[in-house]
């Protein structure tokens, strides 16, 4: 098995799909190595194992709570499952990592930024965690001192059964892409080019003249200049690729979840 990139492969030879809370229990007590393993797409080993690694794919119950304006997903559910879950209930989170087919799970619990205001695992109220004995303890925001360090715990305190999330009305954005924003412009105007100007600002650069490409994610339409940068006309990809599978780009709005990712649903 490999990861996503395709640069890794794995040291265990023997890898489960448990169904059932009662059958990953079991697995978990009776071997001396378990490592549960999301959507592969870290590049370095810190998903590996020599002993059982641990798919949690049929883990997908999402639900959501009308009351707390939360929703809880299963640890196999990804970005994408988790998007069109919230779609249908005309809510959404504020923020999702470049591509939406690692899992939620996943995406928490090692600090995924993302597109947006914060990390994703600040909007994280509680987590469900199996323990080395095949017991699970869950801890809640409300409830649990030293919360977030349970949360972005890179696996080391057990496999992860669920996670809830808060949730807000669900919203539209526009993305627009500028191009050749100058080093002495980005520098001079850091804190308002990412933190007061726009929902998101993505910046991409080769370090050598200026800043290539400049994301912007907002509500707004910035108009045709951003701090000197120019508007593009077409859709672009970072790294100067085909772009036809980044999501849609020149002022159009639309919801939430097909603009914050780099990449298309």
């Amino acid at each position: 098995m490999k990861n996503w990139a395709g640069n890794i492969e794995y040291s265990s030879s023997t890898i489960v799909k448990p169904s059932s809370l009662e059958e990953l229990s079991d697995i978990v007590r009776i071997n001396d190595k378990v490592h549960a393993i999301g959507g592969c797409n870290s590049f370095n080993r810190i998903g590996d194992t020599e002993g059982v690694h641990v798919l949690m794919n049929n883990f997908k119950d999402i639900s959501y709570c009308g009351i707390k304006h939360e929703v809880t997903c299963q640890a196999g559910v990804s970005f994408l499952e988790l998007c069109l879950a919230l779609d249908g209930w005309e809510r959404a989170i504020l923020n999702l990592p470049t591509l939406t087919h690692i899992s939620v799970v996943g995406g928490c619990t090692t600090g995924t930024h993302g597109s947006g205001t914060s990390n994703i695992s600040s909007i994280v109220t509680a987590i469900s965690i199996m323990d080395s004995e095949g017991e699970i303890v869950q801890y809640r925001k409300d409830k649990d001192d030293n919360f977030y360090g349970k949360i972005i715990n890179f696996g080391c305190l057990g496999i992860v059964i669920d996670i809830t999330l808060s949730t807000v009305p669900e919203y539209f954005l526009r993305q627009t892409v500028y191009q050749n924003l100058q080093f002495k412009d980005y520098f001079e105007n850091f804190e308002d080019i990412h933190y007061y100007q726009s929902y998101s600002t993505s910046c991409f650069t080769d370090y050598k003249k200026d800043i290539k490409q400049v994301w912007v994610k907002d509500m707004e339409d910035h108009g045709p200049k951003f701090y000197g940068a120019y508007r593009q006309r077409k859709q672009l990809h970072p790294t100067n690729i085909d772009a036809d599978d980044c999501t849609m780009q020149m002022g159009v709005l639309g919801k939430w979840f097909e603009r914050l990712p780099l990449r298309g649903l």
